[in-house]
């Protein structure tokens, strides 16, 4: 931030109220991670879902275009300090910054201590990735005070209804090395690859995207019913669930094939490679965006591990 503060003052870039000179971290941190100024894709949408910001917006109105509005409420944490349980709505003004530029920025601005990701993606970058083999909901992040420190948990492991068996306590650790390892070994297949920054945009990929969203959020209007549902209500939202879950699994399956299909055009292998690298220099951010460029999916039991690539 003192750097982009730094250069501000030397290109006498004036601030919000026209005077030069006048530009602080703060304030520049401010304009950096607000939403007002990006053009919102599906992109955009798929982060703020993943760090629990209720979006008032259909998936489809998020079209590259407009900027965003966040709001607060007063029992949520600050901005600065989580994402979770703010509320987002798309604006009717114009963004003016490319989803892709904006959420790099803002994924390394999560890296600062100021702005802190939800714990749960500050223990592990296999965060939003790595699924239970079993019932297919995420595995969170538990610690301990033995050697483990860390380990994985099913996170639908003890519900009272309609809970999972659980695939136990999974050393994080020892996924994370193995995962790693598989990226590495992934890269070598594209040794030969020369690097790309054109990136093809596909119209169906965002179809498929606005599609598999829609199925995840109807999911989830279905999911919350469970604490309170007698066992009729409770057998006709398993029933809802599992048609609604199969149907996103075919679709997902279809938009890793596209991925997949046009990924040699789009991937950077170059780039990747450079960070795999360097891997224990980096923030936990952006080694979630390596992963994100590589892999679909990870599901773990206490026996099998396995990727679904991207790449």
């Amino acid at each position: 931030m003192g750097d982009v503060v730094k250069r501000l003052i030397e290109l006498g870039i004036k601030n919000t109220r026209g005077k030069k000179g006048c530009w602080d971290k703060a304030r520049v941190s401010e304009l950096m991670k607000s939403p007002i100024y990006v053009k919102a894709s599906m992109d955009v949408y798929e982060f703020f879902q993943s760090q629990g910001t209720k979006i008032h917006n259909i998936p489809e109105d998020f079209i590259g275009t407009n900027g965003c509005y966040l709001y607060s409420e007063k029992e949520a944490k600050r901005k600065t300090v989580s994402l979770e349980g703010h509320h987002l709505v798309v604006a009717p003004h114009e963004g003016i910054i490319d989803a892709d530029i904006w959420l790099k920025v803002r994924r390394k601005c999560l890296g600062n201590k100021q702005v802190a990701k939800p714990i749960k993606a500050r223990n592990t970058w296999l965060a939003g990735k790595i699924k239970c083999g079993k019932c297919g909901y995420a595995l969170n992040v538990r610690k301990s005070n033995t050697k483990v420190g860390r380990y994985l948990v099913c996170s639908r492991h003890g519900q009272t209804l309609n809970g999972c068996e659980g695939v136990g306590g999974l050393h994080a650790k020892d996924i994370e090395d193995i995962i790693f390892d598989c990226m590495v070994e992934k890269l070598k297949e594209f040794s030969a690859l020369s690097a790309s920054t054109n990136v093809v945009e596909n119209p169906q990929i965002n179809e498929l995207r606005i599609a598999i969203a829609k199925l995840q959020d109807e999911i989830d209007g279905w999911v919350v019913k469970i604490p309170e549902a007698s066992p009729t209500v409770m057998k006709l939202i398993n029933e809802n669930v599992e048609k609604l879950d199969a149907e996103k699994q075919e679709l997902e399956k279809k938009l890793r094939d596209i991925m997949a299909a046009q990924s040699s055009s789009g991937c950077n292998v170059d780039e990747i490679t450079d960070y795999m690298s360097k891997w224990d220099e980096l923030e936990v951010p952006d080694k979630m965006a390596v992963v994100d460029v590589l892999i679909s999916v990870i599901r773990a039991t206490q026996d099998t591990l396995e990727i679904e690539w991207k790449i």
